[in-house]
């Protein structure tokens, strides 16, 4: 870290961009160089200009005290170091209150000047600059370290153009540039800054070769002013000069020189195009030439090293042309050099192998991506078949073959075994005949005489199918048949519920719209009420999901606002639902201990007790003189379900299979594994 103090020049100087900027900073002169950064050291705040990510920002840093402080009033030569940011953060669109008036090139040209004289080089673009020492990158801290060293004190000098009439302070306190519609104001500025500028050049000896000043120092060429040709010529017979001892130019110079002429605003772009085509023939030519001097040894003609040699070029920096022309021969050695090494593997290889030598053949040819193997894919095509045909069958006879559990492990080691499809798929398919007919036996027995099943009967075979290892196709269809017989006499059931307490209602409360008693007779015959079942689905998928398979709503009773069985109470064989505007509830009926009315002394509420003692507060809708024929009419239709068989089966199966795993290639049932347990097929692969 070096602590610089500014002399008085660039106090003036730097204050003004922190001015103009709006930077909460209060500069005390101190300048802390850090790496690639300047810093403005303040009392609170600091401003920064970051060389490597061309940022400049204000930050709170803590910047330690230092015994040594050099004064710039004491080495003038560093200001010019120090007045390089300036000019570097301008042409990078950062420092936009300021406006140099310098090209690219002449800047390169100028900082190349600057730093020569203590052994450095300066690479400066619209991206970034870098400081480098016998071609070494190294830091702007190393640089200003380089010029301390040095003793001498000649040198040249920058000097920042500061536009000041072209800056304004408006009320809110921000510069900004000034409204240039008074056109003599405008035409008085631009004076100033051409006659400023025009000086800075020539004190350079950048703009003696031009005959317009003004065009000199705004970069542009004037409408009507065609140019100083002269100029153009000796600018043209320099560059022609450097292009001649290419051979001598380090590889940075070379793309300096490029850069300053592809820059160039003096000469026409014909001109530009000739001085830049000579660079890059040049360029072309020699790099071809140490392409093939390269592949002249022998011992260099390998895919293996051509390969090496490619990847190496696509990240060296050469110009386009002349790397696009290098890749693309150094492809075509690629392919000749490859084509020929897989023609001498093929021609050594015997027409049957055993299934390493074929993995070993396979390994070979592998690196040659880039390399069409498709004369030898009728070869490796047969090599293949014969071998993993014969494997197979072996695998087909030293298989035991008499249980379900036989075929599937055999089937798995098959599918696994990383034969080709089309030489795996005839054994595959016919072991996968034998478990469908292992599995259809099964699903006949257990279908035996469906129509005649009872409600727990049928469930237990249905609970058998869906925890059994079958083929998917097997298992649905089963599970289908069973399903049919289970809906088929819940919904009869159903039926009959639901017309009892119809009747149970119509002795002790009006009838209401409310009441929806479930159809199960016109569902049966698809004869239902459109209207009347969207309100019962509503209710079902509002609160009462929580439903055993083939449980359907003997009653829903709609106390929602609008009428849409969002909210109300719901009755299964099984379940007493009901719902809140805040919640859902579900009850068990086998848990019911008592269905009344509470009198209050403001209302009547109609209250549900369960055998554990909880309580819960029912929605209803009768007259007040018919709440307790209400109460009464449901607990005694709640006692009677309470009679009837009840079963858990379909519920706990429900919860068992809820997250179970179905294997695609054997139909296995399993939980929490990542594969199938039976034939080691990945759990979701199909």
């Amino acid at each position: 870290m070096l602590v610089l103090k500014a002399n008085r020049e660039q106090e003036d100087t730097f204050r003004k961009i922190i001015q103009a900027m709006g930077a909460q900073v209060v500069w005390n002169g101190r300048f802390f160089v850090m790496g690639d950064r300047l810093i403005l050291e303040g009392v609170v705040r600091s401003l920064i200009f970051h060389y490597d990510i061309q940022k400049m920002e204000v930050e709170l840093i803590d910047l330690p005290e230092e015994e040594t402080e050099w004064s710039i009033e004491d080495i003038p030569q560093l200001q010019d170091l120090i007045t390089m940011t300036i000019y570097v953060f301008e042409k990078w669109g950062i420092l936009k209150w300021i406006e140099i008036g310098l090209e690219l090139g002449q800047l390169n040209q100028i900082f190349g000047e600057l730093l020569c004289r203590y052994g450095l080089e300066a690479d400066f673009s619209t991206d970034q600059i870098q400081f480098l020492k016998a071609g070494i990158r190294i830091t702007y801290e190393d640089a200003i370290e380089a010029a301390l060293r040095f003793e001498s004190t000649v040198g040249k000098r920058l000097h920042t153009q500061w536009n000041g009439p072209r800056l304004q302070i408006p009320a809110i306190g921000q510069y900004q540039k000034e409204d240039r519609s008074d056109s003599k104001a405008k035409a008085a500025t631009e004076e100033i800054a051409v006659r400023q500028a025009g000086t800075h050049l020539q004190k350079h000896g950048i703009g003696a070769e031009q005959t317009d000043t003004k065009a000199a120092a705004a970069g542009t060429k004037p409408l009507g002013q065609m140019r100083d040709e002269q100029a153009a010529a000796d600018r043209i017979e320099k560059y022609q000069a450097r292009i001649s001892v290419l051979d001598r130019l380090s590889e940075l110079q070379k793309k300096a020189l490029h850069r300053d002429i592809r820059n160039d605003r003096l000469l026409r772009e014909e001109e530009k195009s000739r001085l830049l085509t000579m660079i890059e023939d040049y360029e072309y030519e020699r790099m071809m030439q140490a392409v093939d001097r390269e592949f002249s040894d022998s011992k260099n003609q390998t895919y293996a090293y051509v390969k090496k040699i490619i990847k190496k070029v696509e990240k060296e920096d050469f110009f386009e042309k002349i790397k696009n022309g290098i890749l693309e021969k150094l492809h075509a050695l690629e392919r000749q050099f490859g084509a020929a090494e897989v023609q001498k593997i093929m021609e050594q290889v015997p027409n049957h192998v055993e299934r390493d030598a074929y993995q070993e053949l396979m390994q070979k040819l592998a690196p040659y991506e880039a390399i069409d193997i498709s004369p030898y894919k009728e070869k490796l095509g047969k090599m293949r078949e014969t071998l993993e045909i014969k494997e197979i069958s072996n695998l087909l006879v030293q298989s035991p073959k008499k249980t379900r559990s036989d075929y599937v492990a055999l089937l798995a080691q098959i599918e696994e075994g990383n034969f080709a499809l089309e030489n795996a798929a005839p054994y595959r398919d016919r072991i996968r005949e034998w478990i469908y007919e292992f599995d259809e036996k099964r699903i006949q027995k257990l279908l035996t005489n469906v129509p005649a099943m009872e409600f727990d009967t049928a469930s237990a075979v249905y609970a058998k199918i869906k925890r059994e290892s079958l083929l998917p196709e097997l298992r649905e269809f089963a599970a289908g048949v069973l399903s049919n017989r289970l809906m088929d006499i819940r919904l009869k059931e159903c039926a009959q519920l639901a017309s009892k307490m119809r009747q149970d209602l119509a002795g002790a409360v009006k009838e209401n719209e409310r009441y929806h008693f479930y159809p199960a007779k016109q569902l049966m015959r698809s004869q239902a009420d459109p209207d009347e079942m969207r309100i019962i689905n509503t209710a079902l998928s509002s609160y009462a999901q929580d439903r055993e398979p083939f449980e359907y709503p003997v009653m829903v009773m709609d106390t929602s606002k609008e009428g849409s069985g969002s909210d109300g109470m719901l009755l299964t064989r099984e379940n007493l639902f009901y719902s809140t505007r805040m919640n859902g509830y579900k009850i068990r009926v086998s848990s019911i201990k008592s269905i009344q009315v509470s009198s209050g002394l403001l209302n009547r509420r109609l209250m549900l007790e369960e055998s554990n003692g909880a309580r819960h507060k029912l929605p209803y809708l009768a007259e007040a003189n018919e709440m307790q024929d209400w109460a009464a009419v449901l607990e005694k239709f709640v006692r009677d379900l309470q009679k009837l068989p009840q079963s858990a089966l379909l519920e706990n199966l429900q919860q068992e299979l809820k997250d179970a795993s179905y294997c695609e290639r054997c139909g296995c049932v399993y939980h929490g594994m990542d594969a199938c347990p039976q034939c080691g097929l990945a759990a979701g692969a199909g």
